[in-house]
């Protein structure tokens, strides 16, 4: 019995050692997946994001409208690449999207639909078609 009591402490010390090392190692995976996300990120795109979508869509594309949300997975007019861009292209009549085809290039708005669906855990790694 004494030598069961005389190994408890280092028991629970290790216990405590071993919670905090799985502890601090999950966190330090999800912040690397969030890092990931957003180091793939295009600073331009990130520009273009904040001065004209935020507003709407908000910082991180997690609009309190579901129809304006990228995070639910829900995409109206299309998810991939090119349904996007087609998006931002033409605006979408009739809603607050406005046609930004005279205010970007191709090339910002091709950045930018690669940008926005980076907000949808399902689409990070998903399709680009």
């Amino acid at each position: 019995m004494k030598r069961l009591v005389g190994l408890s402490p280092f028991i629970f010390a290790a216990s405590v050692v071993l919670a905090g090392a799985f502890f601090l190692g999950s966190k330090l995976v999800m912040a690397q997946e969030a890092g990931t996300a957003q180091a793939s990120a295009d600073p331009k795109a990130e520009e273009i994001y904040t001065t004209r979508c935020v507003a709407c869509h908000g910082a991180d594309g997690d609009s309190q409208l579901p129809e304006m949300s990228f995070t639910d997975g829900v995409w109206k007019h299309g998810s991939s690449e090119g349904e996007v861009a087609k998006t931002i292209t033409d605006g979408v009549p009739g809603t607050a999207m406005m046609p930004f085809e005279s205010q970007l290039s191709q090339e910002e708005i091709e950045t930018l639909a690669k940008y926005v669906r980076q907000f949808d855990p399902k689409l990070r790694e998903g399709d680009k078609e």
